[in-house]
């Protein structure tokens, strides 16, 4: 394979890093960004549409389960005598539920 030279170069470097990381040679030195400005802003973890698909699940899941718990809550508020000040929070918490989980 033909690399740009720049990609080649970048690669030894690596290359370099991993060996010197390997033999515990980089333990006494800390490496720092020189300008946060030039950072990407997520992380490799955060583009990888995996982990992505993975925290969308999750927060479905999470969804689920407030609305679920809410239903109960809503349950046992009825069978009592809580009042309307009770439903109408309920509703706030209902309502937030419907517009998370869209």
């Amino acid at each position: 394979m033909v690399w740009p030279a720049h990609e080649a170069e970048l690669e030894d470097i690596l290359e370099a890093m991993d060996l010197l990381d390997m033999r515990h040679m980089l333990a006494q030195h800390q490496f720092v960004a020189a300008n946060l400005y030039i950072l990407p802003k997520y992380g490799p973890e955060e583009l990888n549409l995996g982990a992505v698909v993975e925290k969308q699940l999750k927060a479905e899941a999470t969804i689920e389960k407030l609305a679920a718990d809410l239903d109960e809550v809503k349950a046992v508020t009825c069978s009592s005598n809580y009042g309307v000040h009770l439903d109408t929070s309920l509703k706030q918490v209902d309502d937030l539920v419907k517009t998370l989980g869209k």
